[in-house]
């Protein structure tokens, strides 16, 4: 048979090509194609294991960081920066970065937090504090006067931003309470901003009430110890 002869009759082993009509944007895979199942990639990449990990999305989960405890302890002239620190921040943050009198206020606790008279409670995580608390002596005429027999004030307390709705407040809180009774004291007093509604919540929750007495957009709340 000539060469010409042979071209003009296709043989009969030939293969047969089937025409397979997809959705528009989608890929022919081998099954598509009549062939055998598409590879597991995953299967692949992991080297034939081919299982998902719990939380089902094929990665592998990465190692948790060592949890941090927090916990109370007692405060000294060493850790004023970081204890003011916190306080600033924690201010800033309430206020929307809008605090006119920041640089008086900042001076202010400075000094009470060198008061001899004064005692400061730290909430440290790490050697890092969290959180701070200082208490100093009740006082009559405004806090000019004299210190009042078994009476505490309340000057300060405040938790990193960052730290809001973890507990932080309420533990120092507690250890405040409880560290004022060993040192003889039978009520304990303090002034929180009327808008300040997290920190009323959480004076509530431990025993605090509203005295009656108000001022300058704050008002005083006291309990028995």
């Amino acid at each position: 048979m000539g060469l010409r002869g042979a071209a003009a009759r296709p043989p009969t082993d030939a293969l047969r090509v089937r025409v397979v009509r997809l959705p528009r944007g989608r890929l022919a895979t081998p099954r598509a194609l009549g062939g055998g199942p598409a590879p597991d990639r995953r299967r692949a990449a992991a080297g034939g294991r081919g299982h998902r990990d719990r939380d089902g999305s094929g990665r592998r989960p990465r190692p948790r960081a060592p949890e941090l405890t927090v916990r109370i302890r007692a405060g000294d002239e060493a850790d004023s920066r970081a204890a003011l620190t916190v306080y600033e921040q924690s201010n800033l943050a309430r206020r929307k970065g809008v605090w006119p009198n920041q640089a008086q206020r900042v001076e202010q606790v400075r000094a009470l937090l060198h008061d001899p008279s004064s005692w400061l409670l730290l909430a440290d995580e790490g050697g890092a504090p969290v959180g701070m608390a200082l208490v100093s002596p009740l006082r009559g005429i405004g806090g000019a006067g004299p210190a009042i027999p078994g009476g505490a004030f309340l000057n300060l307390l405040y938790v990193l931003p960052e730290r809001w709705g973890e507990g932080i407040g309420g533990r120092l809180l507690d250890e405040v309470l409880a560290e004022a009774r060993r040192r003889g004291c039978t009520r304990i007093v303090l002034w929180t901003d009327e808008d300040n509604e997290r920190s009323q919540w959480l004076y509530a929750s431990r025993g605090f009430a509203r005295t009656g007495r108000a001022g300058d957009d704050a008002a005083e709340w006291a309990r028995k110890l």
